[in-house]
This record gives structure tokens, C-alpha cells and sequence, in this order.
């Protein structure tokens, strides 16, 4: 036991783990050996094993305050706050003047937002013990919460004069510095937290988040790193970790890291949108052993060794599922895998592992809207089947399923005259949901859209007529974030220059999203604005159909949806909006300046407006292309946009290449949003100057997803340049592809 102590003295729980089951015989009702092993599980974050040696040892004795105070601090991890309350009641009830369970008891009651209740119980473990350095690093927390900033600061202080040791204090000063956008005295304050825990995962996460917005992210991922390495399940370092994995350099790093981590976020669902993931998890399959065997062998390979190989790629399956993948390699692959797979049907075993895959894969052609051309071989085959299954449908045979699925890798279901036939199968219940369910819902959803006033422009209407056959985009999942924020503080945290106008309703705006296709961008703004008062409107009833679908699986309430043209904005009911999003919109209409217009004249004095507008510069190869094949826009069948597509492939002209490493390149929708639409503008920095100049709007700077690039611009130009769109102006021309997607950009009615 002694060797046990001493371990968890120097803070080696692991070793305390490895070492334990030698005591387990001659121990297992000593008390203090099942409080080694529950405080050392607890450490490391393995709350669940923690409470089962707790809970032995409590078995042992029920009234151990020590055991007591433990299980409830094991819960408190878990957020399992009635439980960890209990416990700490507990405590109370054996010793009233019981500070620190006091003060957990107001920390749940922070947590489950009983601010009062929770006062009242900081406020007595401060009476009892005035050097309670926890109640005041609790209440700090709450004085932040009532954005009684100066107050909370001030309750942090006392909580390191009380215990300069207290590192959550210190953390906890480093985090309202980052609101702040003081970067370098947030990255003082975690690395004092650091030296005092050097264990202390939520620090290393903290500084990661910092390097993030100085735009530092291999160094933010190594920090990340190290919090997961203390605590594999750290929610905030996964999420943080799965948004810069499309600007790291995979070289650096173990693979097989790599690939756990990829796993685990994925499993987890701390992406936020997995086409993030997919470009540097491409870079690791590509180099998968499994995956270039089969690349180079496929013609040859057993099909049933082919699926039993891709199997063990687990990264590729999962993203299967999820969203297209941009890379042509792993495109070419799909194509020859679906064409060996018809080919050879009647060698694939039916097993269960064979019809994962084979759906996995069949999801993704689903995602990517079959963009793949099928071959004239292939289009005898699946003639056979549809008519074999249509056939066999009554019979149910045990092939079924895998010849439905084979179908559904070329085309939707319900393009085929039995597919209502099939809707009570089990087995294929999500295929089913994907293809049918989702699209009746769909369309009863359509028949029920408010609809203000007709749309005339004939620009508006080829727009509208695009996006009715071809909603942009075509998604399946996103993890939203629950950590919503005032507007101001949104702001302050986007670094922008705005200033305070007392007819702005920051802490429940009223958002307009002009444009909100297929309801990505309003659940953004959803997740991002705290008691948000959100109305969304867009062309096309197929769009806000998709919306209406993804809002209601995601279960938020008190979104309104209007279909609607911006022109119209002038009749429109609504008005003296806070805030209005509209990305990727204007730049559509016949006349962007009068678009411009309409959305200012429903915005208070004062407010916000969020723009998204092409960059001349950063899409010069799709000007090039639209220059080449401008002739080809007349006709956009779904056959068309595919042959246009592979023309593109064949051809691979140099003016041409980096096309194909745009996501938007690798689905039908996304393919005809990103080359073939109705109509289309592009800005420069100077254009954007004097866009919002003719309508008195105040440029308050860009929101970047990729922050490296304001960190170059500060380092060129200086803070003070920031809103400087002359200097922007002369930086992209300099650096051209740093708005490839668009402007994303904010601006003030002043």
C-alpha cells in the first residue's frame, strides 16, 4: 500500500491503476485503498469508474464525509448535479459547517442557472470560512454571467488573495481577458494557471482557443493535444480541434493520433460541420495501406474482400455518411467500387458488416446527388434489378435489401414506381428515411409555407427556378454550439468596431435572415445569438422546405420562415431588425446595390448587418470557367451539369485545377451553386467601400474562419488598419485566395 500512497502523493494516477489489482485480494474493504483508486480514476477523468470504487467504499461506511464529499464531486464532473446536491447534503447533515460542500451545492445550483439559491449557499461557505477561495471564484462566475464584468473580476482577485494558488481563479481571469480580446494577458493568466496544475486540461484547452484566434493553430493544436492527452473526452478541446484540422499540417503529427482523434470526434460529434474534417482525414486514408491496396487492386480483388477491407477504414465509412469527399482519388475509387459491385452482386455475401459498408457507401452517392455518370453496362444492370425487385417486393426475399441498396447507389428511390412498397423494411430504415421520408415531409412542409407576394424579377425567378430543383446545399448534420452570447459580447469577440446604440436589443435580438436557403446559416445564427427573435426568408419554397425538415429534427422552436423575395422587402410586414444575416445572397439579384437597399431600410439605426459577397480575386478560376462555358447555361438538366463536370475532369486544364479542391466541387447542387448559376457578381475590397459608402453603412471589419489571415494583415498593416478595406484591397491582391469562399463581412447603420 505504501508504494500506492506514495504514487498518488507525486500525482502518478495512472501507475496507482496499473499497480492496484495486486492489493485487490487482501484490500478490497479498506477503505483507504478504494479511495486511492476512486481519487486516481477521478483524475484522469474517468468519473464512472471513480463513483464504483466511491460506492464500495461508502458501502463500507455510510457516513465518511471524505467518501461523501468525493462521490459528489464525481457527479458534479458528470453534470449530474441532483445527485452530486445529494451527496453534499448529505455532508451538510453530518456537518453543518461543511464549507467546501456548501460551496459545491452553489456551484450546482450556478450550473443549473438558480442563481439565487446559489448565492445564498457561496454567501454561507464565505461566512464560515472567509478564506473560502472556491465561493469566490464561483461568485466571479455569476458576476460574469450578470455581465457585471468589473464585479467579477473583482470576486477573482479575492479568490487569489484568500489562495494565490487557485488556479480555476486564475483560468478563469484568463478567459474574460480573451472576451476581451487582451490575447496576451489571457496567455499570461493560463500559463500561471499551468504552473500552479500543471494537470489542469481546461488551461491547455484555453490556450488552444487563444492560439486559435491569433491564428496560431499548429501551436493550437498542440495545446489541444496536450489537454486531451489529461482528459481524452474534453468536449471544448474536440470541438475547438475539429474546426482547424483543414489548416494543420498533417506531417507533424503520429498518425496513428491522428486517426484516433479523427475516430473519436467523429463518434463523439464535436465537429460542427464534418466537411471541416473531411479534407485532412482524406489526407490519412489516402495513405491508409488497406486504401491503396484496394485503389491499386480493386479490378482484380474478391468484391467480398473489397468490402471487408474498406470496413476496416473506419474513418472513411463514418464519413461516408456524413458528407461528399473532396478529392478525386477517392471519387475515382466510389465510381469503380459501385461498377464492381453491380457487376458482381451475386457474389456478395448477404452479412451484416457487407450491408454496412454497402450503405455507407450508397449514402454517399445519395449526399453527392449521383453525381457520378453511370456507364451504359451499368444502366442494363440496374434496368434488371429495379424490375427484379419489383417483382420480388411482395416476397421479401433475403436479398432484398442488398439489391435495394445496390439501386440506391445510382438513383433516388423515389424515382422508382415501387418504393412506397417498401416502407415498413427495418433493416434499411435509414436508407428508407433519407429517400422517402425525408422527401414526403418535404413536401408537405411545401404546401404549408407562407408565402408573401409573388416574385416577377425575372433575375429573382431563375434563381428561384435553380434552387426549387436544386437546393444549395444538400446536408445531413451539424453539432450546434450551446454556447450562445449576447450580441455585444458576439461582437467584442469578433473584434469588431462597433459602437452601442440604445435602440439595440442586444441580449434578445431581432434577426432577419435574408436568404436562408436550406437552413445551415439559421441554424448558425440560432446557436449563436442568445433569446434570438429569428425570422428567415428565402426564394425558394424547395429551400425553406429543407429548412423547415432539418429545424424540426433539431428540435428548435420559434424560427418563422417566409417565402419571399428581397425586393418585396418594401411590403414585407416585418421590420427594425437589430441584425440581418444575409450571405452569399445579393450577389445573386439582377442589382446588388438595390438588394442592398431593401435590407438597410428594415434595419434600426444603429444596427448590424452581416454580408456575404464574392471576391473578384479569389474566384478568378470560376470566372474562367463561366468566360469557357458560358454557352453550356441554358440547358442545366442534372445530365448536363454531370457531363459539364466531367468534361472539366477529363480536360484538367491548369485554368482550371484548383476547382477540384473546392468541397462545393464533389455534389450536383453544390457543383451547379459553385459554376453554373443563374446569375452571379464579384466584389473587391474597393467595390465593397463604396457599396455600402452609397448607403451610409460603417465598414466594422471581416469575420474569418481562417484567423492566420488576420494575423498577417495585423503584422503587415497594424491593429489600426483593420478596417482599412484599401489595405485589404492591396493585401488580397498580394495574397488572392484568402477570401475563396467570400466576404464574410460586418457593417453598422450609422
Amino acid at each position: 500500500m505504501k508504494e500506492l500512497i506514495e504514487l498518488h502523493k507525486s500525482n502518478n494516477f495512472i501507475e496507482v491503476i496499473k499497480l492496484a489489482p495486486k492489493y485487490f485480494d487482501t484490500h478490497f474493504k479498506d477503505i483507504l485503498f478504494l479511495n486511492l483508486l476512486g481519487t486516481s480514476h477521478f483524475s484522469i477523468g474517468e468519473y464512472d469508474k471513480s463513483i464504483n470504487f466511491f460506492i464500495k467504499a461508502l458501502n463500507i461506511n455510510k457516513n465518511d464525509i471524505n467518501i461523501l464529499s468525493n462521490l459528489g464531486s464525481a457527479y458534479y464532473q458528470k453534470n449530474e448535479h441532483l445527485k452530486s446536491k445529494e451527496y453534499f447534503k448529505n455532508v451538510i447533515s453530518i456537518d453543518p459547517n461543511n464549507f467546501y460542500a456548501l460551496n459545491m451545492i452553489g456551484n450546482s445550483l450556478f450550473v443549473e442557472k438558480n442563481i439565487d439559491e446559489s448565492i445564498l449557499y457561496l454567501n454561507k461557505s464565505i461566512e464560515i470560512n472567509p478564506k473560502n477561495s472556491d465561493a469566490f471564484n464561483t461568485l466571479g462566475l455569476i458576476f460574469e454571467l450578470k455581465k457585471d464584468y468589473k464585479k467579477a473580476k473583482e470576486m477573482w482577485n479575492n479568490s487569489l488573495d484568500t489562495n494565490p494558488s487557485n488556479f480555476n481563479a486564475k483560468n478563469n481571469l484568463g478567459s474574460l481577458s480573451l472576451k476581451r480580446n487582451d490575447t496576451d494577458t489571457a496567455l499570461l493568466y493560463f500559463n500561471e494557471a499551468l504552473k500552479i496544475n500543471p494537470h489542469f486540461t481546461e488551461a491547455y484547452s484555453n490556450i488552444g482557443t487563444t492560439f486559435i484566434k491569433i491564428g496560431y493553430y499548429q501551436k493550437a493544436f498542440e495545446n489541444f493535444k496536450k489537454a486531451l492527452d489529461l482528459n481524452f473526452n474534453h468536449l471544448n478541446s474536440l470541438i475547438n480541434l475539429s474546426n482547424i484540422l483543414r489548416y494543420i499540417k498533417l506531417e507533424n503529427f503520429n498518425n496513428d493520433y491522428i486517426e484516433r482523434l479523427i475516430n473519436k470526434i467523429l463518434d463523439t460529434k464535436t465537429y460542427s460541420k464534418p466537411k471541416y474534417i473531411a479534407p485532412f482525414a482524406i489526407q490519412l486514408i489516402k495513405n491508409n495501406k488497406l486504401f491503396i491496396n484496394i485503389e491499386k487492386n480493386i479490378e482484380t480483388m474478391d468484391i467480398n474482400n473489397v468490402f471487408q477491407d474498406l470496413s476496416k477504414i473506419s474513418i472513411l465509412i463514418k464519413l461516408f455518411r456524413l458528407c461528399p469527399l473532396p478529392d478525386l482519388r477517392v471519387e475515382s475509387l466510389l465510381k469503380k467500387l459501385r461498377h464492381k459491385t453491380i457487376i458482381h452482386l451475386d457474389q456478395i455475401d448477404n452479412v451484416e458488416i457487407n450491408l454496412f459498408v454497402l450503405e455507407s457507401i450508397s449514402i454517399n452517392f445519395f449526399i453527392t446527388e449521383y453525381l457520378i455518370p453511370i456507364t451504359d453496362e451499368e444502366n442494363t444492370h440496374l434496368n434488371l434489378l429495379s424490375n427484379k425487385v419489383s417483382n420480388d417486393i411482395q416476397n421479401n426475399s433475403p436479398s432484398l435489401n442488398k439489391i435495394i441498396l445496390v439501386i440506391s447507389l445510382y438513383q433516388r428511390l423515389t424515382n422508382l414506381s415501387w418504393h412506397k412498397k417498401i416502407i415498413s423494411n427495418p433493416t434499411i430504415q435509414l436508407l428508407i428515411k433519407l429517400h422517402i421520408d425525408d422527401y414526403y415531409l418535404e413536401q408537405k412542409i411545401k404546401s404549408d409555407i407562407n408565402s408573401f407576394s409573388s416574385i416577377i424579377n425575372e433575375t429573382s425567378n431563375k434563381v428561384k427556378d435553380q434552387y426549387e430543383i436544386n437546393p444549395y446545399p444538400r446536408w445531413q448534420t451539424i453539432v450546434l454550439s450551446n454556447n450562445q452570447k449576447s450580441l455585444d459580447e458576439f461582437l467584442i469577440e469578433k473584434n469588431l468596431n462597433f459602437k452601442i446604440f440604445k435602440k439595440i436589443n442586444f441580449d434578445s435580438p431581432k434577426v432577419l435572415v435574408a436568404g436562408c436557403g436550406t437552413g445551415q446559416h439559421t441554424l448558425s445564427v440560432q446557436s449563436s445569438y442568445l433569446n434570438a427573435d429569428i425570422t428567415c426568408i428565402d426564394l425558394s419554397t424547395s429551400s425553406i422546405a429543407y429548412a423547415k425538415r432539418k429545424i424540426l429534427e433539431y428540435n428548435l422552436p420559434n424560427i418563422k420562415f417566409f417565402h419571399c423575395d428581397i425586393l418585396n422587402l418594401e411590403k414585407f410586414p416585418y421590420f427594425d431588425y437589430d441584425l440581418i444575416e444575409s450571405s452569399g445572397v445579393i450577389h445573386h439579384m439582377e442589382s446588388p446595390n438595390i438588394g442592398l437597399k431593401l435590407l438597410v431600410s428594415k434595419l434600426k439605426q444603429g444596427g448590424f448587418l452581416k454580408l456575404g459577397l464574392y471576391s473578384r480575386i479569389a474566384r478568378q478560376s470560376v470566372i474562367n470557367f463561366r468566360d469557357s462555358f458560358s454557352n453550356s447555361f441554358d440547358d442545366l438538366s442534372s445530365h448536363q451539369i454531370k457531363r459539364i463536370r466531367q468534361s472539366l475532369i477529363e480536360k484538367k486544364l491548369d485554368k482550371f485545377s484548383n476547382l477540384f479542391f473546392w468541397s462545393d466541387f464533389y455534389s450536383l447542387s453544390e457543383f451547379r451553386d459553385l459554376l453554373l448559376h443563374a446569375k452571379e457578381h464579384q466584389y473587391s475590397c474597393i467595390d465593397i467601400k463604396n457599396l455600402l459608402s452609397e448607403e451610409k453603412l460603417e465598414f466594422i471589419g471581416f469575420e474569418l474562419s481562417n484567423t492566420s489571415i488576420y494575423r498577417k494583415f495585423i503584422d503587415l498593416y497594424g491593429e489600426d488598419s483593420k478596417c482599412d478595406l484599401l489595405k485589404w484591397h492591396e493585401f488580397e491582391k498580394n495574397n488572392n485566395n484568402i477570401f475563396a469562399g467570400m466576404y464574410q463581412f460586418w457593417c453598422q447603420k450609422t
